[in-house]
């Protein structure tokens, strides 16, 4: 397993600091920026959902040893030291998450035996013992259960102005969910009629129909059902997360990472169990990965980080959407529709 943490009595300034949900999380996002922090730098990775005890036997999902060895050789390819906090798994604290319009719904069940505060309480006290230049934390993209607990935790610090947020990949390669999570943080609204909730699931749908999870889907009729309830599922997801009297402004900053776009490359497919599970070909990987968007439409190879915008003298939380960032499902008439094969 991951070694916990240990702090020694003189602790060394971090160039960075980045809150990852599991292992492979934070070098899927931000492993560019990671092997060139690496060279100003000690970089720290703390993950917080890495106990895989008791995980359903139905789950097709790699987990435990096996992807901690994949951290570990990650992390001495790219220089950074990993850290686990050692929560359980969203799939090892309830089997509902199995299915995955819970998985992705942004809904914690209510069996879910987490409590967000004790979360919340438990990475402030290790953060409190650190010191750091910048630290990085998840968006939320993709609406992951961890992800959202993830970032509610770190609620505190949203708001420092040495903080950036990651765009949560694989999932931020998927249109438009970059921008739908962006809104419902308040960044900037987005079309919430019903045409356009639609043409936007559609458009999810239509990215996703190439990833490994449904390439199993041979029959025609089959995949065109699939595909038609994956975009329905995205459409009603999309409009349940609209939050359209929300104005908290963000700023972006795109990293050309051009001169490691080959170490996180290779970083990257030391999770082999990760890259197969959503991508049946590394070269799909490799395409989203080299195509993120410059906003100002420059060429070049890029992760994206955003920053919180907190007025002159005011105090920004993060994104609240309950007391705890998550709404709770407090049975299956509100639970979202699972799709198999997700």
């Amino acid at each position: 397993m991951m070694p916990r943490i240990e702090f020694r009595s003189a602790a060394p300034v971090h160039r960075a600091v980045i809150v990852s949900p599991h292992w492979d999380d934070a070098v899927f996002s931000c492993g560019g920026r990671i092997a060139q922090w690496a060279r100003e730098g000690p970089v720290l990775v703390i993950n917080l959902f890495t106990d895989f005890t008791g995980a359903p036997s139905r789950t097709r999902a790699s987990l435990g040893e096996h992807r901690a060895r994949e951290e570990a050789a990650a992390a001495a390819f790219l220089g950074f030291t990993t850290v686990s906090l050692g929560e359980k798994d969203c799939v090892c604290r309830s089997r509902k998450y199995l299915a995955p319009g819970r998985l992705f719904g942004g809904v914690r069940v209510a069996e879910d035996p987490i409590d967000p505060s004790r979360l919340r309480e438990k990475l402030d006290r290790v953060l409190s013992k650190l010191s750091w230049r910048e630290m990085v934390l998840p968006l939320g993209v993709g609406w992951h259960v961890d992800h959202l607990l993830a970032h509610e935790a770190t609620r505190g610090f949203h708001g420092d102005p040495r903080t950036l947020f990651y765009e949560d990949a694989p999932y931020s390669y998927v249109p438009p969910l970059v921008e739908r999570r962006l809104a419902e943080l308040g960044h900037r609204p987005v079309g919430d009629g019903a045409r356009v909730l639609r043409e936007d699931g559609r458009r999810a749908a239509a990215t996703l129909f190439d990833w490994a999870p449904f390439s199993g889907l041979r029959s025609d009729w089959i995949r065109r059902g699939a595909r038609w309830a994956t975009g329905l599922f995205f459409a009603r997801l999309f409009r349940r997360r609209t939050r359209p009297f929300l104005c908290r402004p963000w700023t972006v900053h795109a990293a050309d990472i051009s001169d490691a776009f080959d170490l996180k490359r290779r970083a990257c497919f030391l999770y082999e169990s990760q890259i197969k599970a959503f991508f049946s070909e590394g070269s799909l990987w490799e395409s989203h990965a080299r195509s993120v968007p410059d906003p100002a439409g420059r060429p070049g190879l890029l992760e994206r980080y955003w920053r919180l915008v907190v007025p002159e003298g005011g105090v920004e939380r993060g994104g609240v959407v309950t007391p705890d960032g998550l709404a709770v499902d407090h049975g299956d008439g509100d639970a979202p529709a699972g799709i198999e094969g997700f």
